[in-house]
C-alpha cells in the first residue's frame, strides 16, 4: 500500500490505526483473566508493507516506538519502520501459530496481541526541516 501526503502543517502527525491496513488489532485490557480455551480459524500470518512518500523538506519521527519483536510459542508480533531517501517504509507481520489456544496459553497469546494492538495506538510526527 503507498500513500502520499498532502495539506502539510509545519508539524504533522499521523495516527498508526488510521493508517488502512495497520488499524487491525485486538484490545486484550481487561481480558487477562480469560478462563477458556478457543479455536482460529487457522494458524496464518497476516504482513502488510505501507509506503508513505514524504514531501521534500520534511522527515518522520517516532519511529523507534514503531519497532516491535515479540514471539513466543502462540505466535508473533513483529513491525519496523525507517525511512529510505524521501519513502517511510513500515512492515507489520502478525502470525497465529496454532489454530487452537489452551487456556493456560491466553496469557502468551495476549503477549503478542497487546503488541499489535499498542502499535496502532502509536503516532508518527510528520515535520518540516528534513
Amino acid at each position: 500500500m503507498r500513500l502520499n501526503i498532502i495539506d502539510l502543517n509545519e508539524n504533522t502527525s499521523i495516527d498508526v490505526h488510521a493508517i488502512p491496513a495497520l488499524g487491525f488489532s485486538l484490545n486484550t485490557q481487561g481480558n487477562s483473566n480469560y478462563v477458556g480455551s478457543f479455536s482460529l480459524p487457522l494458524p496464518r500470518t497476516l504482513t502488510y508493507q505501507v509506503t508513505i512518500d514524504l514531501p521534500a523538506g520534511y522527515k518522520a519521527e517516532g519511529l523507534e516506538a514503531l519497532n516491535n519483536n515479540v514471539y513466543n510459542l502462540t505466535g508473533s508480533f513483529v513491525s519496523t519502520a525507517k525511512v529510505d531517501g524521501q519513502k517511510l517504509i513500515i512492515n507489520v507481520a502478525k502470525t497465529y501459530k496454532t489454530d487452537f489456544v489452551k487456556k493456560e496459553d491466553w496469557l502468551k497469546m495476549v503477549e503478542f496481541l497487546d503488541a499489535a494492538y499498542n502499535f496502532t495506538q502509536k503516532k508518527i510526527v510528520i515535520k518540516k526541516g528534513g
